[in-house]
């Protein structure tokens, strides 16, 4: 079980800086700083900041669940 939640992040992690990585170059291409290392940090910097919200919203939603159950 473990094995198959952590398949299922990495996929997600894949997901979510492919669409980072498509972002960044358009952030990039709009602000007339269109170089890969430029890139890559945007799209670094979005991953960082969208996954830290995904695991925020996950715990918020497993915390009113428990909170549901054992009131």
């Amino acid at each position: 079980e473990e094995k198959e939640v952590e398949k299922n992040c990495r996929k997600e992690n894949f997901q979510i800086m492919d669409e980072c990585i498509v972002d960044a170059k358009m952030i990039a291409i709009k602000n007339g700083t269109n170089t890969e290392e430029n890139r890559v940090k945007i799209a670094i910097t979005l991953f960082e900041k969208l996954a830290s919200h995904v695991v925020y919203l996950k715990e918020a939603k497993a915390k009113e669940k428990f909170d549901q159950k054992f009131k």
